[in-house]
This record gives C-alpha cells, sequence and structure tokens, in this order.
C-alpha cells in the first residue's frame, strides 16, 4: 500500500506482490477528494475489480480504514464478490441458489461495481442462462414456466401471475379489467389513472411505480412490497394512504400541501419530494433520506425537525429565516438556501460539497466549511473581506476578494 497527497486529496494504491516478493503490481486504487472517498478503481476491464481482488477480503479491510466514509462502497464490495462466487458457480455449470439468483437478475436493487461501466459479466452469464427456467427457480418452484411472461406484447396476450421487464401501460385511463401480475420484476407505469376504483396491484414489484395522475388515496391498496421509486405526484391528500409495508425507494408527493395523515418510513431509500409543503410544524420525517428532500416551497420552520441523514440535497429556496433550525444536526450534501438574504442563526454544516446562497447579502458572522468541494453560490454578497473560500470548489459565483 503506498498514497501520494494530491491536491484534491490522498491518493490510495494497493500493489500485490511480485515473484519476487516485491510491492509492484498495482491492484486497487482509491482517489480521495478532501476527506472523502472519490472513488475506487481495479485493473480490469472498465476498472472493475479483477476476480481475484474481488474475491479477497483486503477491498473491504482497506475501505475499513477510512470509517464511516466508506459505507457507501461497502455495497459495491459485496455485490463484486458475490458476482464473483456467481460467475465461478456458473461457469462450473453448477445450480445457483434462489437468492444468488434474484441477485444476478437485479430484483432487488442494480449491481454496483467500481468501474466505469455496468460489470461485463452480468451480461455475460445471464446471457448464456434461461430466463423463464431462472425465474422458476427464483421463486423456488411456485410459479411454472407457462405462468411466467418476458414481454409485453406476451403480458398483454394473456393471464400471467409473473412478469420480467417493465410494463407501461400508460395508455390506461381506468384500471378496467386491466389483470397485473402478483409479482412484477420491473417498473408499472399507470401515469393515465386518475383513480384507484377497480385497481388491483401486484403485491410484489421490484422496480419503480407510476400513479401520477391519483388525486385521493381512498381505495388504494398500494403492493406489500415495492423496491424501487413511488410516484404520487398529484396526489392532494396523505388521508388514508398507506405506503408498502417493506418499501426500499424514493417517494413523490409533490402536491401534497398538508402533512396531514402522512406517515412516512424511517428510511426513504431515494428522493422525498414535498415540494408544495409550506409547515412542517410537528411532521415526523424519515429519519434518513437517502436521496434529496425537496421542501420547495416551505416558508415557516416552526417546529421542524430534519431527518438525521439526507444523502442528497436539502432544498429549501423559499426560506427567508433559518431561526430555531438546526441545520448542523443533520448530515447532508448539498443545500440550496436561495431567498436567505440574512446569515443570522445561519450555521452550516461541515460536510457539504455543494451551497447556494445566492441573495445573501452580508457575510459578517458567516463561516463556511472548510471544504465544500463542487459548488459555492454567494452571487449577491457585496463583500467577501474576511471569508475564506473552502477547499475543492470547482465552481464559483461570488465576489473576487473572498479569501483562499
Amino acid at each position: 500500500m503506498t498514497w501520494l497527497q494530491l491536491d484534491g486529496g490522498d491518493f490510495h494504491v494497493y500493489y500485490s506482490l511480485d515473484q519476487y516478493n516485491n510491492p509492484t503490481i498495482p491492484r486497487i486504487a482509491i482517489r480521495m477528494n478532501g476527506n472523502h472517498i472519490a472513488e475506487v478503481r481495479g485493473v480490469a476491464k472498465d476498472q472493475n475489480l479483477d476476480s481475484q481482488i474481488s474475491q479477497s477480503e483486503i477491498t473491504s479491510s482497506k475501505l475499513k480504514e477510512f470509517g464511516s466514509i466508506a459505507d457507501s462502497y461497502f455495497k459495491k464490495d459485496h455485490d463484486m464478490k458475490l458476482l464473483t462466487q456467481i460467475d465461478a458457480i456458473h461457469r462450473q455449470g453448477k445450480s445457483l441458489t434462489s437468492n444468488e439468483i434474484k441477485f444476478l437478475y437485479e430484483f432487488e436493487s442494480k449491481i454496483s461495481g467500481f468501474g466505469h461501466n455496468r460489470d461485463p459479466r452480468i451480461l455475460e452469464i445471464i446471457s448464456k442462462r434461461d430466463l423463464k427456467s431462472d425465474l422458476v427457480l427464483a421463486f423456488e418452484g411456485k410459479y411454472k414456466l407457462e405462468e411466467i411472461s418476458t414481454t409485453l406484447q406476451e403480458f398483454l396476450g394473456g393471464k400471467f401471475k409473473v412478469h420480467y421487464g417493465d410494463l407501461d401501460l400508460s395508455a390506461y385511463k381506468t384500471a378496467g379489467d386491466l389483470k397485473l401480475p402478483e409479482i412484477l420484476i420491473g417498473s408499472l407505469d399507470l401515469s393515465a389513472l386518475n383513480s384507484a376504483d377497480g385497481l388491483k396491484l401486484p403485491h410484489s414489484i421490484f422496480g419503480g411505480l407510476t400513479l401520477s395522475r391519483i388525486n385521493f388515496a381512498k381505495g388504494l391498496r398500494l403492493p406489500d412490497t415495492l423496491y424501487g421509486y413511488l410516484d404520487l405526484g398529484n396526489l392532494f391528500s396523505a388521508v388514508g394512504l398507506e405506503l408498502p409495508k417493506n418499501f426500499y425507494g424514493g417517494l413523490n408527493l409533490g402536491a401534497l400541501t398538508s402533512t396531514k395523515g402522512l406517515k412516512l418510513k424511517d428510511i426513504i431509500y431515494g428522493d422525498l419530494i414535498l415540494r408544495t409543503i409550506e409547515s412542517a410544524d410537528g411532521f415526523k420525517f424519515a429519519r434518513i433520506v437517502k436521496g434529496d428532500l425537496d421542501l420547495h416551497r416551505l416558508i415557516s420552520v416552526k417546529g421542524l425537525k430534519l431527518p438525521d441523514e439526507i444523502n442528497g440535497a436539502l432544498l429549501l429556496p423559499s426560506l427567508t429565516s433559518l431561526k430555531s433550525l438546526n441545520l448542523t444536526s443533520s448530515l447532508m450534501r448539498y443545500l440550496r438556501l436561495d431567498k436567505l438574504t440574512d446569515e443570522t442563526f445561519l450555521k452550516i454544516p461541515d460536510n457539504l460539497r455543494g451551497l447556494d446562497l445566492r441573495n445573501l447579502t452580508s457575510a459578517e458572522g458567516l463561516k463556511l466549511p472548510h471544504s465544500i468541494r463542487v459548488f459555492l453560490f454567494l452571487d449577491r454578497l457585496k463583500s467577501a473581506v474576511g471569508l475564506k473560500k473552502p477547499k475543492g470548489v470547482t465552481t464559483y459565483k461570488g465576489p473576487e476578494d473572498i479569501g483562499e
């Protein structure tokens, strides 16, 4: 293992030993950006990790050295190890387990790798296997070959209990005689439906669900399991809305004007869009939002307690005052406060990648994070005397007198 110190951050390289027991063969590169891991690369095709490294504990042990900042890379490490194991089993002509097949066909999530592109082994393995036979094995014989469809044309031509692939049924304006499968491995688009009357959804969807024209939750029974984005972007009221018991995706409730009746899961695995809510007094947010939290029209922070962790952006572009709001209690990557004109009560989290304070006019008392790394907008700031620019900023809009 060696490392170099560069302007943007350290660069760590792991070498394996050559025939003379010298560390001369590079295998893993970890590039840092400040105190954060920017990328991990290997020496296989498209800079994926090679199979020998994927099977070893080297990557995970190295990532552990970086503590919690490496959390997002542990899934990649897990996925690459499992894919390498499946590749070996497939080449040996042995049978895969139900869970291995579900992983290979990405039922619950996309397979993550360290390379620039999708790991080519996925398609190489799948192209040599029989899809329907694999699906029978995935559900441990519960469904027969003739009960599984794999194309939209095939699905529309009969009644099937399992469908593999996306179902674009956006032409249907009423549920009518629409017979949906029990299980869908793919996304379901019912964007033209404006009512849930007569709608019986699959009990499990391993993909997204679009119901973007339904206005009210009355009569709407969502799947028990949903591994994907849920689009209810035109829902006027959350009264009667019950989210899936097993919900692993983002949530669009962009038309809600009130949080009345809304009960969120502890973790939202994607963006949470509540862009028309003006007040969230006493509302219990998810503890963790894995994507953006969009509170576009929020104008009051009274009684507002933000999630503990926001893995994407916190969008608060309508707020003009932050009185009583503690931003530093939440972990987030980007912060947007377009209309804030007064820095009073503004305490900025230290871990930001981007900060938008485009209407702030005074920097008195303002303390910027040590590192931002992406963008910093201070467009209307009249003077930045005494203000130090964070390290790593790639896009800056503001006064020229900001210190370096």
